[in-house]
C-alpha cells in the first residue's frame, strides 16, 4: 500500500513539475518552435499553460507572449465592457476560459499596434518558410472609423520589413444580426530563414493612425503558426567567390559599401541563410536569392541597380564592413563557404580579385587584391557586375560514367582538373593533350567509374577584345558549325543537334528547349550559319511552325525502349532570299566503348538536302508539288519487334494527305488515322572489342546506307473528281464556276434549274465533312446565286455540292488567305 502510494505520489510530483516547466517555458520563452509542428495559440484570463500543440496564454502574463526584442508597454488588461481607456488594454470573454486580446502597444514599434508575439527556434533545424492563420473577432456596428493594419517583421533586431500581401481594411468587413464577427487572415512568410535560437518578431499594426482615441472592438482571438524545415543543403566550398570589396566610405553623408560575389561551378547556389559576417556586423540573406553559374551578384547597402554593368544586386540596411582592412566571411550553419582578408589604403576605391583561380576554395587572399581604376561616379572607383579586371574561372563536375563531348570555355586547367584517367580527343578521332585544347572547340573523352569528374577552366582573356564572342567551329566534311547555348547567341536555326551522354549518340532537339549551357557544343547547318549568322547574331531565325516528328522504338507497349528520332520541317522563307537548307545529317559516332544499341538509326533521305540521311530535313512551307521522301532505318542489333511512331503539329493543313509506304510488305498506312506502325526486321551485326583502341573514336555521317524500306507520301491537295449522273441531259440542271476563284473570304456559286426542284447546296471539306449549308429548300426554276462568307474557315480545297432529286453535282473550289 505504501509503495502504492509512493509510486501515485511520485507520479503526481513528476506531473506537476512537467507542468510547472511547461508554464515556465511559455512565460519566458516567447513562442518556442521545437520542431516542424503547427503550434495553436489561445488566450485566457487563468493561468499561462501548454500541451504539446497548443499554447495558451494568460493576459494577466502576456508579456510571455513576446520576446527579448520586443516589450510591450500595456501590462494591465480588462474586460471589454469595464474598459474606459484603450490604452489600458481590454479582452473580449468567450466561450470556455478563452477569451481574445484587443490592441497591444510596444515600445520599439513607432506605429499604434493591434497584436504582436515574438517566435523563437528552440530547435535544431533552419525554417525557411512560416505559415500563420490569424483568426480575429469584429463589431462592424461599434466601429466609430474605419482602418487599415498592415503587418511587419524582423528577425533578431534587425529591420522591420512589411510583408507585402498582408493586410485588411474594416471597411470591407461584412456585418449580420450576431454582434461579433470573425475572420480569419491565412499568411505564408517566405522571406525568411531563421536559425537555430533566431528570434522572430510580428506586429499588426494601424496604418496611418498615430493613437487610439476611441475603444476599437476588434480583438484578436487565435493565432495558428506551422513552420516549414528548409531542406537547403551547405553550398560547398568554393561555389561561391568574394571577387570584389568595397569598404565603407562615406558619400554625402552616407556610408556606401559592397561586396561582390561570383559563381564558377555549372549549378546555382542558393544563398538564402547565408550570412555575411566580419568584425564590424553581419547581416542574413533571408529571401531566396540564387547565384546562377558564372554569373555575379553585388551584395551592397545601396541600390546600384541602376549601374549599366550590375544585373543582380542583393540590398541590405546599415553597414556590415569593416573599414581599411579585415576579413570577411560567408557562413551558413557555421560552415565557411568563402571568406577573404583585404587591406585598403585607398579610401573610395574597391578591390578587386586579380584571377578567380587564386580563391578557387573559396578563399580571397589579401596578396591577390587589387585596387580597380574604373569610375563608378564622382571620385569612387569599382568594378561592380563585372569582371572586367579579374580573369573568370569555370568549373563543370561530371559524375555519369562514359563518353562525353564538351566545350571548354576556357584554358584546361591540369592542376586543378584531378584525373588522370581522362584522355581527350578531337572530333576527328586524334588524340589531344589538356593543354592543347583549343577554348571552346569541342572535344571527347570518357570518364570511368562514379568518382567525379571536375574540368577546371580559365577564361581566355583575348576574346574580350577579339570581333566575336562567340568562337566558333567549323566542320566542311560534316557540314556542320560548332557554337555555344549560351544566351549570348541567338542559333539562327530551327533545330540543332547535340550530344546524348546518356546513349553515346547524338539526339535532336529544337533550339527553343535548349538548356543553355556554356560547356556544351551545339551543332547546325553549316550552311545556315553562313548565312544567316556569321557575324551577325541578331539576325531573325525561320520559324518551323509546321513539323512531323517521328520515333523510333524496340519492344512491346508495355516495355518500349526508345532508340531514335529524326524530324520532317515545313519552312517558311523570306520572300527575295534564296532558300536556306537547315537540314542536320545523321550523325554516327565511332565510340569503343559504347553500347551497339546506341547506333540504331532514324533517317530522312530528301533529295534537296546535301547529305543520304538526315536527323531534320525540310520542305517548302507551302508545298506545291507531290512528295516521296524515304524514312530509313539502320539497324546494328538483332531486334524482332519494332515500332515508328509519329506525331504532326496542329499546323499540318488537313487537305494534304499523308501516307507512310512500307516497302518490304507492301502496306501502305494513313498518317491521318494512325499515329503508327509496328513491323520486324533484323539489323546487321556490328562488332565492337572490348580492347579497341580509345584511339578509334570519331564523327561521321551515316551515308552509305542501302534503300530506304519506308517512304512518306504528301500530296497537299487531294484531287477530287467531280461526280455527274449520266441518266439526264447535261445541262438541263447547272453548277456553273464560283466566282472569284481563289477568293477570301467570300465567293459567289450559281446553278440553275430547268424546273422547280428540291435543292440542297452544301460545302464540304477535302475529308468529306460539310461545313456549311447553304440551300436547303425547294427553288423556283431559273438562275441562282449564293454568297458564301469562309471567314472562318482555313484556307484549302473544299468542294461544293448540289442535290436535286437523283442528281448530284459537284465542284472544287479555293479558298487561300
Amino acid at each position: 500500500m505504501g509503495t502504492t502510494l509512493q509510486v501515485k505520489f511520485s507520479r503526481l510530483t513528476s506531473l506537476v513539475a512537467l507542468l510547472f516547466a511547461c508554464t515556465l517555458s511559455v512565460l519566458n520563452a516567447q513562442v518556442p518552435l521545437s520542431d516542424g509542428s503547427a503550434v495553436d495559440i489561445r488566450f485566457t484570463t487563468g493561468s499561462s499553460q501548454s500541451t504539446q500543440s497548443s499554447l495558451i496564454y494568460s493576459v494577466h502574463d502576456l508579456d510571455a507572449l513576446t520576446g527579448r526584442n520586443l516589450r510591450m508597454q500595456t501590462s494591465r488588461w480588462t474586460d471589454i465592457s469595464e474598459a474606459e481607456h484603450p490604452e489600458s488594454g481590454y479582452y473580449l470573454a468567450g466561450e470556455r476560459q478563452f477569451v481574445s486580446t484587443g490592441p497591444m502597444n510596444f515600445v520599439e514599434s513607432e506605429e499604434v499596434a493591434f497584436f504582436g508575439m515574438s517566435i523563437i527556434n528552440e530547435s535544431e533545424y533552419n525554417f525557411s518558410e512560416l505559415f500563420t492563420a490569424f483568426d480575429i473577432l469584429y463589431n462592424k456596428s461599434e466601429l466609430a472609423h474605419n482602418y487599415d493594419l498592415r503587418l511587419k517583421f524582423r528577425i533578431n533586431q534587425s529591420e522591420w520589413e512589411i510583408l507585402n500581401g498582408a493586410g485588411f481594411s474594416t471597411y470591407n468587413l461584412e456585418t449580420d444580426s450576431e454582434v461579433w464577427n470573425s475572420f480569419s487572415i491565412q499568411l505564408n512568410i517566405n522571406n525568411i530563414f531563421i536559425r537555430p535560437g533566431d528570434e522572430l518578431d510580428l506586429i499588426w499594426y494601424f496604418n496611418e493612425i498615430e493613437d487610439l482615441s476611441e475603444l476599437v472592438p476588434l480583438v484578436m482571438q487565435r493565432v495558428e503558426v506551422e513552420p516549414k524545415i528548409s531542406d537547403q543543403r551547405v553550398p560547398d566550398r568554393g561555389s561561391v567567390i568574394i571577387t570584389e570589396i568595397m569598404p565603407p566610405f562615406s558619400i554625402d553623408g552616407t556610408t556606401f559599401e559592397y561586396i561582390e560575389l561570383y559563381n564558377p561551378t555549372n549549378s546555382a547556389v542558393s544563398l538564402k541563410g547565408i550570412e555575411i559576417r566580419s568584425s564590424a556586423g553581419s547581416h542574413v540573406i533571408q529571401r531566396d536569392v540564387y547565384l546562377d553559374p558564372y554569373q555575379l551578384l553585388v551584395v551592397s547597402n545601396i541600390d546600384i541597380s541602376n549601374l549599366p554593368a550590375v544585373n543582380n544586386n542583393y540590398i541590405y540596411t546599415g553597414s556590415i564592413l569593416p573599414e581599411g582592412s579585415g576579413r570577411i566571411e560567408l557562413l551558413f550553419n557555421s560552415n565557411v563557404v568563402a571568406n577573404a582578408t583585404f587591406n585598403n589604403t585607398e579610401p573610395g576605391t574597391s578591390l578587386r580579385l586579380d584571377r578567380v583561380i587564386n580563391a578557387y576554395d573559396g578563399y580571397s587572399s589579401m596578396r591577390h587584391f587589387e585596387p580597380s581604376d574604373q569610375i563608378i561616379f564622382g571620385e569612387i572607383y569599382g568594378n561592380p557586375g563585372e569582371l572586367s579586371g579579374t580573369v573568370a574561372l569555370y568549373s563543370k563536375t561530371i559524375e555519369e560514367s562514359g563518353w562525353h563531348l564538351i566545350s571548354i570555355p576556357g584554358f584546361f586547367n591540369e592542376r586543378l582538373s584531378r584525373n588522370r584517367g581522362v584522355v581527350f580527343y578531337e572530333i576527328n578521332g586524334k588524340q589531344i593533350q589538356p593543354d592543347e585544347i583549343t577554348p571552346f572547340e569541342p572535344v571527347f573523352f570518357y570518364k570511368q567509374g562514379s568518382e567525379p569528374f571536375t574540368i577546371f577552366a580559365e577564361e581566355d582573356v583575348r576574346l574580350r577584345h577579339s570581333s566575336s564572342d562567340n568562337p566558333v567551329f567549323n566542320y566542311p566534311e560534316l557540314n556542320l558549325t560548332s557554337v555555344q547555348s549560351r544566351d549570348a547567341i541567338d542559333i539562327n536555326s530551327p533545330m540543332v543537334t547535340l550530344w546524348d551522354s546518356n546513349i553515346s549518340g547524338f539526339s535532336l532537339q529544337f533550339v527553343d528547349d535548349i538548356k543553355k549551357d556554356l560547356w556544351t557544343p551545339v551543332f547546325i547547318n553549316r550552311e545556315a550559319f553562313d548565312v544567316t549568322a556569321a557575324g551577325n547574331n541578331t539576325a531573325s531565325r525561320y520559324s518551323l511552325s509546321r513539323y512531323i516528328s517521328f520515333t523510333l522504338s524496340e519492344g512491346s507497349s508495355s516495355q518500349k525502349r526508345r532508340l531514335d528520332d529524326t524530324v520532317l520541317g515545313f519552312m517558311e522563307h523570306a520572300s527575295g532570299r534564296d532558300p536556306v537548307r537547315y537540314d542536320l545529317p545523321k550523325l554516327n559516332s565511332v565510340l569503343p566503348l559504347s553500347e551497339p544499341e546506341g547506333a540504331n538509326s532514324l533517317f530522312i533521305s530528301l533529295d534537296d538536302s546535301g547529305f543520304r540521311s538526315n536527323s531534320f530535313a525540310h520542305l517548302p512551307y507551302n508545298p506545291t508539288q507531290n512528295y516521296r521522301i524515304g524514312l530509313g532505318i539502320d539497324l546494328v542489333m538483332q531486334s524482332s519487334n519494332m515500332v515508328i511512331e509519329w506525331d504532326m503539329n496542329d499546323q499540318i493543313p488537313e487537305e494534304w494527305t499523308l501516307l507512310l509506304e512500307d516497302t518490304q510488305t507492301g502496306i501502305i498506312t494513313d498518317m491521318r488515322e494512325e499515329n503508327s506502325f509496328r513491323f520486324r526486321s533484323s539489323g546487321r551485326e556490328l562488332d565492337i572489342s572490348s580492347n579497341r583502341d580509345l584511339q578509334e573514336t570519331e564523327i561521321s555521317v551515316l551515308n552509305n546506307l542501302d534503300n530506304n524500306r519506308f517512304y512518306i507520301k504528301i500530296e497537299p491537295f487531294e484531287e477530287i473528281a467531280e461526280q455527274e449522273e449520266t441518266l439526264e441531259t447535261p445541262g438541263n440542271i447547272e453548277l456553273r464556276p464560283n466566282y472569284p476563284n481563289p477568293f477570301n473570304p467570300s465567293t459567289n456559286i450559281s446553278f440553275y434549274l430547268p424546273e422547280e426542284r428540291p435543292v440542297r447546296l452544301g460545302i464540304y471539306n477535302i475529308v468529306g465533312q460539310q461545313v456549311a449549308l447553304l440551300v436547303d429548300d425547294t427553288i423556283q426554276p431559273g438562275e441562282h446565286s449564293v454568297v458564301w462568307n469562309a471567314m472562318n474557315n482555313p484556307s484549302g480545297i473544299y468542294i461544293v455540292q448540289l442535290e436535286t432529286g437523283n442528281r448530284t453535282l459537284t465542284r472544287k473550289i479555293t479558298l487561300i488567305k
